[in-house]
């Protein structure tokens, strides 16, 4: 079973719809898979709760203290961040995720390609498709070697 994570502001322009849609690419392959969101859930609109209500493997957890990022993360397997946010700066969540081994796959947006080498200790994808999302969640879920190879790669 595969340990998926977000960790960001919950909102749109950080791609939380994305990661419903990436939810839903996995469970029609039929992907094994936990995905916990964190983050202030900035808009609390029907939609983010009914996408919650239909994905019984998702689960909305809170936002989490800067002091716990470390302890939450080393958790998970794979770091979801889809972002399309205007303002995105240095993304510390790609940062933490590769300080404790977890593969991020990210959108190809601002400074995401910075840290992420596509292939090598992540993936970098569209912003706005899931689809390249649940490829590369498929291929890590297959292949036990390539998981460790870029669990491996992102520590380093």
């Amino acid at each position: 079973k595969l340990r998926l994570v977000f960790l960001a502001r919950v909102c749109k322009e950080k791609g939380i719809d994305v990661v419903f849609d990436i939810a839903k690419g996995l469970k029609l392959r039929d992907i094994n898979f936990s995905l916990d969101i964190y983050g202030p859930l900035l808009y609390d609109s029907e939609e983010f709760h009914q996408n919650l209500r239909m994905s019984p493997d998702t689960t909305y957890m809170g936002a989490v203290q800067p002091e716990d990022i470390n302890s939450t993360l080393c958790n998970y397997d794979i770091l979801l961040f889809p972002t399309h946010y205007e303002g995105e700066g240095c993304p510390g969540t790609i940062v933490d995720s590769l300080i404790n081994g977890v593969i991020p796959i990210v959108s190809d947006w601002k400074y995401n390609a910075s840290f992420v080498q596509h292939n090598k200790n992540g993936f970098v994808c569209d912003p706005y498709d899931s689809v390249p999302y649940v490829n590369y969640i498929e291929q890590i879920y297959k292949d036990k070697t390539k998981y460790t190879d870029l669990k491996n790669k992102a520590f380093i």
